[in-house]
């Protein structure tokens, strides 16, 4: 799936049921037409604010009924890892040095 959009709020506060406070931040992501959003702890951010328009991503999508309205969120994502990304790259760079060598070994 492909990010259209992405929007991330700033850091929010929360209380846990046993009074701990914690920090998390919404995330919504916009694949084709509909937006999808997700409560993303402090911890996992980092994932996210990595993310831009056109990125690939996996994710499990789904609906979720609150309080009589139905949202549309995802869990479970996937990115491609930057590792791959930066090989990816390398291999590209690698075969232009390629034919830019045999092209002038003439």
């Amino acid at each position: 799936m492909k990010i259209e959009q992405i929007n991330i709020s700033d850091k929010k506060t929360g209380t846990s049921k046993t009074g701990k406070e914690y920090f998390y931040y919404s995330v919504g992501i916009k694949i084709g037409a509909d937006w999808h959003n997700s409560m993303i702890f402090e911890e996992d951010i980092e994932t996210y604010k990595s993310l831009k328009v056109g990125d690939e991503i996996e994710c499990t999508l789904y609906k979720e009924d609150f309080k009589g309205k139905e949202y549309s969120k995802f869990k479970d994502l996937k990115t491609e890892d930057k590792l791959d990304r930066v090989l990816k790259g390398m291999l590209l760079i690698n075969e232009k040095l390629d034919k830019l060598l045999s092209s002038s070994i003439v």
